[in-house]
């Protein structure tokens, strides 16, 4: 699954009319310059990416770019848009392709893991420029945005695996965000700590889905206690920073 992104070629759009007061003219400019940004994203990864670089792109004057994004990092967060998309449609095929809920929640982990393994730059786009949070986190969002769907297949995803095993779904968010953990978890090691001798990639990722599925498991049957345990263990943590 790649990215659906322009092609490596220099593309130059050919820039929309826009009239003052008209928000469907200023919809379409902001679409064009979400393109071109993706265009350079194509080209040359995050750091390509620019306000400048649009602006010069488009040939249009260095300050337009900021009538239709408050700063760089409302650009990104538009960007966000056209890669959980990607992300979407390769956890959708992975689960679709199984029958079970325990087999259709690995799926969903492993494909995530591994979109994001051969998408570095998506990687960084998504979890390391925390500045360009996606605006469907905030209060009073759009809900029907890519970010929330992909969250919601995650939800119903979840609690099938739940019914499966006769849990109830009292602590399914902290079974959520345990899995949330464990995807970052492995991807900051694998994909920036190159200097560790780490095990061959595909064991070691089965490896770490196995366990967050029997994480989940326990924190789903056992409840209360599991989310006990882990307060503990934040604790004990936190005793040892001081």
């Amino acid at each position: 699954m790649t990215v659906t992104k322009p092609t490596q070629t220099k593309l130059r759009l050919t820039l929309p009319r826009v009239r003052r007061g008209n928000t469907d003219d200023a919809q379409r400019m902001r679409a064009a310059m979400t393109e071109t940004a993706l265009a350079l994203f194509s080209e040359g990864g995050l750091d390509a990416v620019s306000m400048r670089g649009v602006s010069a792109r488009l040939n249009i004057s260095a300050m337009t770019p900021y009538r239709y994004f408050a700063d760089k990092a409302e650009l990104l967060s538009a960007l966000w848009q056209y890669v959980l998309k990607d992300v979407y449609v390769a956890v959708s095929q992975a689960i679709d392709a199984h029958v079970g809920a325990r087999a259709r929640l690995r799926a969903y982990i492993e494909a995530l893991l591994l979109y994001y393994e051969s998408h570095l730059d998506e990687y960084r786009l998504v979890f390391l420029t925390q500045h360009a949070a996606h605006q469907s986190e905030r209060p009073g969002a759009d809900q029907s945005s890519i970010f929330v769907e992909l969250r919601s297949l995650f939800r119903r995803t979840m609690t099938a695996f739940a019914v499966e095993i006769g849990a109830e779904i009292t602590h399914l968010k902290i079974a959520e965000d345990l899995v949330f953990i464990a995807q970052l978890g492995y991807l900051q090691a694998a994909l920036l700590n190159r200097r560790y001798p780490w095990s061959e990639r595909a064991v070691l990722r089965s490896a770490c889905v196995s366990q967050a599925l029997l994480t989940v498991e326990r924190c789903l049957v056992k409840g209360a206690e599991c989310a006990k345990d882990i307060s503990l263990l934040t604790r004990n943590k936190k005793r040892h920073k001081h």
